[in-house]
Formats: C-alpha cells, sequence, structure tokens
C-alpha cells in the first residue's frame, strides 16, 4: 500500500533529505520500515533504540566534532 504526501512543505522535505549523511538516511529508512510494519496505534516511543547498532563503532566526541566543521 503507497501513500502520496500532498503537503506544501514535500519539496522543502526532500531538498533536506539530500542533505543528510547515510547514516542519518540509515536511521530514516529504519523508522519508515518499523512504521510500515507496526499497527497504526503503536506509540511512537516504541522506536526508541531503533538503530542503535550503527553508532556502535563511532566515537560521539570525534563525531560531533566532525559534525561541527561539517566533515560529516
Amino acid at each position: 500500500m503507497s501513500a502520496t504526501l500532498d503537503l506544501p512543505c514535500v519539496d522543502r522535505i526532500c531538498e533536506e533529505l539530500k542533505t543528510l549523511s547515510r547514516n542519518e538516511l540509515f536511521r530514516i529508512e529504519l523508522i519508515a520500515r518499523a512504521l510500515q510494519q507496526s499497527p497504526k496505534n503503536r506509540s511512537a516511543t516504541e522506536l526508541e533504540g531503533l538503530g542503535q547498532e550503527i553508532w556502535n563503532d563511532i566515537d560521539p566526541l570525534q563525531y560531533v566534532s566532525e559534525l561541527r566543521k561539517g566533515e560529516l
């Protein structure tokens, strides 16, 4: 089943998606898949921790430093 977005900000969302890193896009994909598989009346808090394994080998201080420098 496919839904069509009919929002005035869709173009802006698409442009924002183009600026995201692979990790960020991967996390969004995981969330989208989980939402597709979940019944509609589930809580968003059930998504807490989803995709956390992609951060296992990433040093948080180095990651933030690279974000601030615009390297990611």
